[in-house]
């Protein structure tokens, strides 16, 4: 299976924040052929049934996880950070060849 950087790097995040084995959330990640056109539609949910998920915020770029998640990724995600930029990064450079101008912070 090949996988673009984005979701490369969603499989290593997902993988992290559900414990769930690298195998199940690839199989997933390649079922579902995930993409920032993708993700400006949808929710990018976890693998531990959907109880958990990414949002991404179409004005800034960046995601965050929805509040109502799992205690497990809520406790993770600020040691994901690494990912998390480089995931943002991707979305950002897609966003931008999409016409997207970056919101100033």
């Amino acid at each position: 299976m090949d996988f673009s950087p984005l979701q490369l790097n969603l499989i290593l995040l997902d993988a992290a924040l559900t414990d769930k084995p690298w195998n199940e959330v690839a199989h997933r990640a390649y079922q579902k052929q995930w993409t920032t056109e993708k993700w400006i539609d949808d929710i990018y949910y976890l693998s531990d049934g959907g109880y958990s998920r990414i949002v991404l915020d179409e004005e800034t770029g960046k995601i965050f996880l929805a509040s109502e998640s799992l205690n497990r990724p809520k406790d993770l995600w600020p040691l994901m950070q690494k990912i998390v930029r480089e995931i943002e990064q991707i979305i950002q450079r897609d966003l931008i060849n999409f016409g997207w101008e970056p919101f100033e912070e």
